[in-house]
């Protein structure tokens, strides 16, 4: 149990987790709404016969288990 004024101590593997998780959400994210406005093609992202919205949700869902993963025990 981690006191609050206590900060958990993680070690490298599941920091770089937590950071790499951030940064596919904020990438997935990020694409998703610039896909919205109209200003990337989503065809671009199609892949295997998916919607490209579904390619760029899963970037996002990818990197929320990665941070969850990376924020385990705590």
């Amino acid at each position: 149990m981690v006191l609050p004024s206590e900060t958990p101590k993680r070690g490298p593997v599941r920091r770089s987790l937590v950071a790499c998780g951030t940064c596919c959400i904020a990438c997935g994210l990020i694409l998703l709404a610039l896909a919205v406005i109209g200003l990337i093609p989503v065809a671009a992202f199609s892949l295997g016969g998916e919607s490209g919205f579904r390619v760029i949700g899963t970037l996002a869902v990818f990197g929320c288990i990665m941070a969850a993963i990376g924020y385990s025990d705590d």
